[in-house]
């Protein structure tokens, strides 16, 4: 009982420093005396798409599937607030506070997953981490960042930690689980489109989980069954979505203005020189820690067979080569950063407590302190500066746009002020970050052009 009263408190501490850490620290940039600030150009598209829908969320109500669900989820929550009337300032504070929530939300699949798989000790190291990683994981569940990416991380991560269990509890409970893991795969699906990569991994996992079965010689008809009908259906799925998949994953043509962009480029060479650098930033000291770490894993994992343990090496890897590939999907891996090194420090600890009790507590504390206090200290540094919130004299053009111009007016400007000038300003901008290369070549042109100097002359 008194374990379970310090791992109640454990994560209540976890999830109240990261509510600190999301909220407090860059709240005074957020909301400011003139306007609510969002803490990213595409929170101004989700949120022009919130203020379509909030007001008249009733009539949204069972049509979940014709919107995207995030702009979904912060439209309920804003309308149920507001009693079905809620005020402009109302559905942008729901808005600002909604990724935050959600970050801090995530501690809790992630804490069962490090319980279900390993030890309760081990899902506490993984909460706290989980709770403290700056980088694109802070990044994108900060106040302000209305975007769906926290949203799809919540949603995989309980999405695993549901299969998990239903792995777990075969015998039993399998359907209730099996059901929940599917709903919020579902869920997941709805909020981005590479959530089908989870389809992939799934399906990967179950040939895995079936030669290693095959190889063993314990031949279970009903794996390899469930492995064909998956199998089956999640490629004629994946197949039929297959343009959706690639946009939302490799980003774009080879060419694109998006290339250029910092989130799609590779992590190990985010300006086309080697740097760990970035890496750092996002895990710090785990940086160092994960090769070994992954490296033993696997091993304990092909020893053991285990399924669950199988099942978190695919999804590791798979996760960890889109990151080297596409710097975004930090944000992602931060969870299987997490859970793998609080297996890591559990295992130090169970290993050595026995036999060389100091030494033990002496080894654990070094490594949660190198795994936690930096990170956390980076974190909060970071979490105090908005970089990508409009500045006061950018909002005021907006406004004065507003005041100023034709209400059919279209607007020419680079394509990332593109969200900023239709939400905050109520006018079409020409190009917008939706990577349409089209648009956004015509405005270099027009920009360059000698007619258009001379007149801005």
């Amino acid at each position: 009982m008194k374990s379970n009263i310090w791992i109640f408190l454990a994560l209540l501490s976890a999830i109240a420093f990261s509510l600190y850490l999301r909220i407090a620290l860059p709240y005074d940039q957020v909301f400011t005396p003139e306007w609510i600030k969002f803490t990213s150009v595409d929170a101004y598209y989700q949120m022009d798409f919130v203020d379509r829908i909030a007001p008249v969320f009733n009539e949204y109500l069972f049509k979940m599937f014709e919107v995207p669900l995030f702009v979904w989820l912060i439209s309920g929550t804003a309308w149920i607030l507001g009693w079905g009337s809620p005020s402009q300032s109302l559905i942008d504070t729901v808005g600002a506070y909604f990724p935050a929530i959600l970050g801090a939300l995530t501690i809790i699949p992630v804490y069962f997953i490090g319980r279900e798989l390993f030890s309760k000790g081990a899902g506490v190291f993984a909460a706290i981490l989980i709770a403290v990683l700056p980088g694109e994981w802070l990044g994108r569940s900060i106040l302000g960042f209305t975007d769906h990416h926290v949203a799809a991380v919540l949603f995989s991560t309980t999405m695993m930690l549901f299969l998990i269990l239903a792995i777990n509890n075969f015998q039993k409970r399998r359907y209730i689980y099996g059901l929940l893991s599917g709903l919020f795969g579902v869920m997941l699906y709805l909020t981005e489109g590479s959530g089908l990569v989870f389809g992939v991994l799934l399906t990967f996992s179950l040939f895995i989980i079936t030669v290693n079965d095959l190889l063993k010689g314990r031949i279970n008809i009903k794996a390899i069954l469930v492995f064909g009908i998956v199998s089956l259906f999640g490629w004629a799925f994946i197949y039929s979505n297959f343009a959706s998949l690639a946009h939302q994953i490799g980003g774009f043509a080879m060419g694109n203005t998006p290339l250029t962009t910092l989130e799609m480029q590779p992590i190990l060479y985010p300006a086309g020189t080697f740097t760990p650098m970035v890496v750092w930033g996002n895990f710090g000291f785990i940086a160092l820690l994960f090769p070994g770490m992954i490296a033993l894993f696997i091993y304990k994992t092909a020893k053991s067979g285990n399924y669950n343990w199988i099942l978190l090496v695919v999804w590791t890897i798979a996760i960890l080569v889109l990151m080297l590939q596409f710097r975004r999907f930090a944000y992602y891996f931060a969870i299987n950063a997490s859970i793998i090194t609080g297996w890591f420090i559990w295992y130090v600890w169970d290993k050595l407590e026995r036999k060389y009790y100091i030494p033990a507590i002496m080894i654990t504390f070094f490594l949660l302190a190198m795994t936690i206090i930096p990170n956390a200290q980076n974190a909060m540094a970071t979490a105090r500066i908005t970089n990508f919130a409009p500045s006061d004299a950018w909002m005021e053009t907006l406004d004065w746009i507003e005041e100023n111009t034709p209400e059919d007016s279209l607007i020419i400007s680079w394509w990332d002020y593109g969200y900023w000038i239709k939400r905050e300003a109520n006018r079409d901008a020409y190009v917008n970050p939706s990577q349409d290369p089209g648009p956004v070549k015509n405005v270099a042109r027009c920009f360059l052009t000698a007619l258009l100097l001379k007149v801005i002359t």
